[in-house]
């Protein structure tokens, strides 16, 4: 599950990992050439520069990324879905540096079995790579 620091319950949570969450715009924007080259620190940028740019949320099914790419809109995404410097796509950090994290979760007083625990821990090694 993904969640931010706040939404966790009574429940036990193993983080999977972390990961911000980042401002994307199409490259051609205009304010696409301040973003930092590949392999350098993201540079940073406040939303309200972009008060007047539709935005597009993201939802299971999304295509965020080509409607980023097309120049139809801006968003806001997860780290994982840029990691990789799609073409057409310029990043940005927030200035909050917003996070959140992928976790398994199971009831306080449930039983974790060893298959779970190795499932998690697979999972894990999935997403740090």
């Amino acid at each position: 599950m993904t969640l931010c620091q706040g939404q966790r319950t009574r429940d036990n949570y193993i983080t999977l990992f972390e990961e911000e969450i980042v401002l994307a715009i199409p490259r051609g924007h205009p304010l696409g050439c301040n973003a930092a080259p590949p392999g350098e620190p993201l540079a940073v940028m406040d939303l309200a520069q972009l008060k007047y740019e539709p935005f597009v949320l993201m939802y299971k099914e999304s295509t965020i990324r080509s409607m980023i790419r097309t120049r139809l809109c801006c968003g806001v995404i997860p780290w994982h879905y840029v990691k990789n410097h799609p073409d057409g796509v310029a990043c940005f950090a927030l200035p909050s540096h917003p996070m959140w994290e992928v976790a398994a979760s199971y009831g306080k007083y449930s039983y974790l079995s060893n298959a779970a625990r190795e499932f998690i821990r697979l999972a894990r090694e999935f997403w740090m790579n």
